[in-house]
């Protein structure tokens, strides 16, 4: 009988400007990170006692030195990659409309850099984006329309 995995919460923000825009964060390439110098969502796993809701405000405080009005739940995308983390992981999606002058109130404290994305730039793999973080991303374009969804014919 396999072992039991432990099961990891993590959350990420969806902040998206009017214009279709995402802010991504570069990760950095400390030793030992996950997914390094890699494009992801700003976001981090959620703490014992905490709802994903209240990690996600706390990371962000943490990570950008910025707390939105509101989030809005989107999602949800669960994985596991035993050979890689041996977890079984969750990551709750949460969006956010932001302006560009929130963008530019942000002070930046985790990671090698952030930037604005259009559809066209995460699509177009330029930017290596994480892979749960990056099928949330095509979920949110087919829900906001700027992509089309699949054709359940197919």
């Amino acid at each position: 009988m396999p072992v039991p995995l432990p099961t990891v919460l993590s959350v990420i923000a969806l902040f998206h400007t009017e214009d279709g825009r995402y802010l991504m964060q570069l990760r950095d390439s400390t030793k030992g990170i996950w997914f390094p110098r890699m494009w992801c969502l700003f976001g981090g796993g959620v703490k014992a006692g905490e709802n994903p809701v209240e990690a996600l405000r706390r990371e962000i405080k943490e990570e950008l030195d910025f707390v939105p009005e509101t989030f809005s739940y989107f999602s949800r995308v669960g994985y596991e990659v035993p050979d890689f983390a041996p977890s079984i992981s969750h990551r709750y999606a949460y969006e956010s409309r932001i302006t560009q002058a929130d963008v530019d109130g942000m002070v930046q404290h985790e990671g090698a850099g952030k930037r604005l994305m259009s559809a066209e730039d995460i699509l177009s793999g330029k930017y290596p984006i994480i892979g749960p973080d990056l099928v949330i991303l095509h979920l949110h374009l087919i829900a906001c329309g700027i992509i089309p969804a699949p054709d359940p014919a197919l």
